[in-house]
C-alpha cells in the first residue's frame, strides 16, 4: 500500500454497511498499520459528519494480512456473501 491511495476500510466482517475510506498518509512497517486521512464514514449505511473537531479525521487500521478478521469470509447478514472479500479494499489512486 502507498501513501495517497484511496482505500476503504470496513469495520465488521458481517456487513458491507460500516466502513471508513481515506487517504494512506503513513505506512508503519514496524507496527503494520496504516494511518489514512479520513474522507468518507458511513455507518449503517448512511453517511456520518467527521473531521478534527470530533477527533476523526484520520484513522489507524491494520495492515492486510495482520487484523484478526483477514483470514474469515466477509459476509452481509442482509445479502449473503459479500462482494468484497478483503477487510481494506482499494477505493483509487
Amino acid at each position: 500500500m502507498e501513501i495517497g491511495t484511496l482505500i476503504r476500510a470496513f469495520d465488521f466482517t458481517t456487513t458491507d454497511s460500516c466502513y471508513m475510506e481515506g487517504r494512506v498518509i503513513k505506512v508503519d512497517e514496524d507496527t503494520k498499520t496504516l494511518t489514512v486521512k479520513t474522507t468518507d464514514v458511513v455507518f449503517a449505511d448512511r453517511h456520518q459528519e467527521f473531521g478534527e473537531v470530533l477527533g476523526n479525521d484520520t484513522f489507524t487500521t491494520p495492515m492486510l494480512g495482520y487484523s484478526f478478521s483477514d483470514g474469515r469470509t466477509r459476509y452481509n447478514q442482509d445479502k449473503g456473501p459479500s462482494r468484497y472479500q478483503s477487510r481494506i479494499i482499494l477505493v483509487g489512486i
